[in-house]
């Protein structure tokens, strides 16, 4: 299994869990998004996986994007990055919930 930087992934029991792990407040920036996408284009053909859960490690579930590359040179890519997590849920098909703490 692939190790990630700012994403921890556990495939086990027919659940994929993708945990945001980039305290302290999980921001996301382009990086974790190229890695919740590698996780999920890993989940592709698989039958036996039921549901995708998106949880957080630390005090916050995500306090949004890294603001820093919203802007200027690297706000496309970006924006087509969390695009592409997005296509990817809906191709895959697979139920997905959020763990949301408070």
């Amino acid at each position: 299994m692939v190790t990630y930087k700012n994403v921890e992934f556990l495939l086990e029991g027919g659940i994929a869990r993708i945990t945001l792990n980039r305290p302290p407040l999980n921001v996301i920036n382009i990086e974790m998004m190229r890695e919740i996408a590698g996780c999920l284009n890993s989940l592709e053909g698989r039958h036996d996986v039921k549901v995708i859960v998106f949880a957080a490690a630390g005090k916050a579930f995500s306090a949004g994007v890294d603001i820093s590359e919203h802007m200027g040179d690297t706000a496309v890519t970006m924006l087509t990055e969390f695009h592409d997590i997005f296509r990817k849920l809906i191709a895959l098909g697979i139920p997905t919930v959020a763990l949301v703490r408070g």
